[in-house]
Parts: C-alpha cells; structure tokens; sequence
C-alpha cells in the first residue's frame, strides 16, 4: 500500500518534515504530489525553489528568477520573488516586475502597483490599479476600501 497525503496542506506538511531531516527523497516525492493535485501553483514554486536552493548552493531569490525565466506564463514565481522585495523595501527593484506581473492578470501585483502609486503621491494611477485589483479579485475587502478612499479623495480634490 502507497502513502498517500490528505491535500496539498499535507503534501506542504510533508515537504516540510522532509527538509528539516534532510530527506531529498521526501522532499521530492511531496512535490510531486502537489504537482499532481495542484499544477504549478504558489506551494509547488515555493517548493521548487528551496530545493534549488538546497540542491544547487543558490540563494532564494536567484532560483525565483531562474523559474521565471524557466515559466514565462506562470506568474506565481515572480509574485514569491515581489513579496520578497517588498519585505526589504526594494520598491525600485520590483517595480518593473509588479508592472509585468498585473499585466499578466496577478490581481495581488495590481493591488501592490497602486499601493506603490499611492506611495508616490500618484492617486490617480493609484486607482487605476486599485480598480484593475478589484476587477481581477472583485470580494477583496483591502482592495474595495482602497478604491472608495481614493474615489474619494480624487472628487474632493
């Protein structure tokens, strides 16, 4: 009888157990399962990257960018590497990224593009990606706030 995980929450689970004891088999075996439950989604990416991390002596960001360069459609791995950027305060950096990423219809990078906007003072494209970010994720709270206070604050100006 096989092993077999309850969801992706166990494969994650899993993968973790197997990193911690340094088990590459079970490292690799628990992202298979979730590229069979899941597809390449964010767990499978994240996942990919650390073992590259660990199998290949590189830092996480240098396997994010070797993944975005390896899946040019899939927008989860440049979105890790954004999160990342934004965490250290790079907004320089992942501007361009964050631009490519909402192109590609990432509603969390639109969202990010007009908190950026806003940060420069630019209200109106602020809203403009606020408005992309609720037309790509229309019942997120964060982004319907942020459309109705800058409405706002553009009529009164």
């Amino acid at each position: 009888m096989g092993l077999t995980i309850a969801g992706v929450g166990g494969s994650a689970a899993w993968f973790e157990a197997a990193r911690k004891h340094r088990d590459g088999t079970g490292m690799h075996l628990s992202h298979e399962a979730v590229a069979r439950g899941e597809g390449k989604n964010e767990l499978w990416m994240e996942q990919e990257a650390l073992m590259r991390v660990e199998s290949m002596g590189i830092g996480m960001d240098e396997a994010l960018m070797r993944l975005i360069e390896e899946n040019p459609q899939n927008y989860w791995p440049g979105l890790l590497l954004a999160r990342r950027l934004l965490q250290r305060g790079e907004e320089g950096r992942v501007r361009p990224l964050l631009e490519r990423l909402e192109a590609m219809g990432c509603a969390e990078a639109a969202f990010f593009c007009g908190v950026a906007a806003n940060r420069r003072g630019d209200l109106e494209q602020g809203l403009f990606y606020f408005r992309r970010a609720q037309e790509l994720n229309p019942n997120h709270a964060d982004t319907q706030e942020q459309v109705r206070r800058l409405e706002e604050a553009l009529q009164g100006a």
